[in-house]
């Protein structure tokens, strides 16, 4: 784990916790209310929460979901839908494309990475999802799970390419 995302971790913990914050307990119009708040250009690690169990990362950008697919670093931690996310930007036409959720690699299987969190969609929905596979690699919205739990998630428009 690199010391800027350790750091990044810790502030948003403290911060959270400093604030009496606790998104899991949050209602479907509490959650909502949260990513009303959140640029639709929000990108990186502004997630709201500590990625917690009982405070996990608000999910409310499609770029935000993108980028928990290219961080390994982020993949023990746990997430929450706060909305409805169109994915369709990221369908491979513009390069820019979503990666599957854990990794795992069936040459070099040490550089597998599995997703062990909590995905609890709370009742949203992603839709036009598209995956594209890598060669070698497991292909799935979740591409490799170990212990995860993925729960309450909707998907529609899903379109899964393997080689």
């Amino acid at each position: 784990m690199s010391r800027t995302f350790i750091l990044i971790s810790l502030l948003v913990f403290i911060f959270s916790s400093m604030m009496g914050c606790s998104y899991l307990s949050l209602s479907e119009p509490e959650a909502q209310s949260v990513c009303q708040s959140v640029p639709s250009t929000t990108v990186r690690f502004d997630f709201m929460g500590s990625g917690s169990v009982s405070d996990p990362y608000i999910i409310c950008t499609a770029s935000q979901f993108k980028f928990l697919g290219e961080t390994p670093a982020a993949l023990s931690m746990n997430f929450r839908l706060g909305q409805d996310l169109d994915l369709g930007a990221y369908d491979g036409s513009a390069g820019v494309a979503l990666s599957p959720i854990g990794v795992y690699d069936f040459v070099q299987t040490s550089n597998s990475v599995p997703f062990s969190g909590i995905f609890d969609g709370g009742g949203y929905r992603l839709s036009h999802v598209k995956l594209v596979a890598q060669a070698n690699q497991g292909v799935g919205l979740f591409g490799y799970t170990r212990g995860a739990q993925i729960r309450n998630l909707k998907v529609s428009d899903l379109s899964v390419q393997g080689s």
